[in-house]
């Protein structure tokens, strides 16, 4: 409902508390890897965050200057409030058109995705805000989700929309680029108004006072209230700041903000933590973490010396994805030097330890990472005919049609799990294409890796971070 709050009302609201916190700050981070030397300059954001904290509620921050002026900032009043406040340069009007100011604000909230975990922000409590022209870029993103699926992000994963003032018909500054005299009202598809859906995040709009705001704004967003509702979109609540005009509003807005993330935040379902299985050879293992814990392992055994400097399971990307991304670990069943298919290193049978052997003994997981292939490729392993069906025992010594029995028997047996393959680097092609296609075939994902630094075949302490990177940019995409 309408609500016409007076200044006495504002500095009464129910603040987040204020964390005794130590806070960070991350300055100019590319969020773009564009070559573009002007979005070289401009794609970049800030991060400020509490320390040693997990779990964090996000506020992603555009700035206003009527998409033409302005940059990216970390209000005082998003500060030391427990919350990870991400501040979002972008490309300005006229060096670029309107379409590329909202892909640039999509690739940074994309950005926020992959990477908030390493700050302490739950990708569960991502909230977008913005002054002026970042409330019409955010409200944009939330409503019309072609922007976000760019950067295969569904928009409704987005815990709110809290734009300050933000234009909810087309912007202004587009219009007059169009040749649309300032005050002739347009709604075209770079109109909030012009994506009206039930099914949106919940959305909190605040304006100043009509008789002192821009050109009918608090106007323009009572009638998105009103389309919102209509559609049957029954979180939309606006607010109207008395006696503050469109500069000033902000001050008091905030308080509107915090009131609003704590409300969301009550109603948020529990977070269980999805729970991950592993299914691998050497590079998944550290002595005393595999299941069951006769398998072979090659990091962390006791008294062997590897010219490697992973020394602690710490370090390991599995740990490392746990860790960063909120996962729970079901069971890890990496076995090292495993083939996926029964023939090993000079023809050996291997099938007391290939993978589909081992395929059954996952657990109960939510999330199935396989991570093989590596070895059939450097022990020369047969490739065989691709075959997607009655597979015999004598098959399984040929790479191709072991895994796709193991895919097979995987989404067969796991109904409930997302599975990803992973491909290592450094494989033969028979052996990279092989995996590429009989993953097409059944739908699975297949993440190929690349940039692994290793240090005796095996990947370094910085090899492992960048297999973590990579698995969770595409887990984060898909949570």
């Amino acid at each position: 409902m309408k609500k016409y709050l007076a200044l006495c009302c504002i500095f009464v609201c129910t603040l987040l508390s204020a964390q005794n916190k130590t806070y960070q700050w991350a300055r100019d981070i590319s969020y773009t890897s564009s070559d573009d030397t002007y979005a070289r300059e401009r794609c970049k954001l800030d991060v400020y965050y509490p320390e040693n904290a997990t779990d964090c509620p996000v506020v992603v921050w555009f700035h206003g200057g009527g998409l033409t002026g302005g940059s990216k900032d970390i209000p005082m009043k998003l500060r030391e409030k427990g919350m990870v406040v991400v501040g979002v340069n972008y490309r300005l009007l006229p060096k670029v058109d309107i379409a590329t100011c909202i892909d640039d604000a999509a690739a940074a909230v994309a950005w926020t995705f992959r990477e908030i975990g390493k700050y302490g922000g739950s990708t569960r409590k991502i909230f977008l805000s913005g002054h002026s022209a970042g409330g019409y870029l955010i409200t944009m993103l939330g409503l019309d989700k072609s922007w976000l699926a760019k950067y295969d992000i569904d928009a409704n994963r987005l815990a709110g929309l809290i734009p300050f003032s933000g234009q909810m018909i087309s912007h202004f500054s587009y219009r007059q680029m169009q040749g649309i005299p300032n005050l002739q009202p347009t709604i075209d598809r770079f109109a909030p108004l012009f994506h009206v859906r039930k099914d949106a995040p919940p959305l909190v709009l605040i304006t100043g006072d009509r008789e002192l705001e821009l050109f009918g704004r608090y106007e323009e967003n009572a009638y998105m209230r009103r389309m919102m509702l209509l559609v049957g979109h029954t979180q939309t609540t606006l607010y109207e700041i008395g006696g503050y005009d469109h500069g000033a509003m902000a001050e008091p807005a905030f308080h509107i903000l915090h009131q609003h993330v704590k409300k969301i935040l009550e109603a948020l379902p529990a977070d269980t933590a999805q729970k991950i299985s592993i299914l691998g050879d050497s590079y998944s293992t550290f002595y005393g973490h595999v299941t069951p814990r006769t398998n072979l392992c090659w990091y962390g055994v006791p008294g062997e010396k590897k010219e490697n400097d992973v020394t602690t399971l710490e370090q390991t990307w599995w740990q490392l994805l746990l860790n960063r991304y909120g996962y729970q670990l079901d069971t890890n069943n990496s076995y090292s030097g495993a083939t996926v298919c029964y023939t090993g290193y000079n023809g050996d049978d291997y099938s007391d330890r290939a993978f589909i052997t081992r395929m059954a003994d996952l657990g109960n997981p939510d999330i199935i990472l396989l991570f093989g292939g590596t070895n059939d490729s450097w022990a020369g392993s047969p490739l065989g005919h691709y075959q997607y069906a009655d597979w015999q025992k004598d098959d399984f010594y040929d790479f191709r049609p072991a895994f796709s029995y193991l895919l097979d028997y995987l989404i067969t047996h796991y109904p409930h799990a997302r599975i990803y393959n992973l491909t290592n680097t450094e494989l033969s092609e028979p052996v990279t294409q092989s995996m590429d296609s009989i993953c097409r075939h059944y739908g699975i994902t297949n993440i190929r890796l690349h940039d692994i630094d290793k240090q005796w075949g095996h990947p370094s302490v910085k090899g492992m971070e960048s297999i973590c990177q990579q698995v969770g940019d595409i887990l984060s995409a898909a949570r």
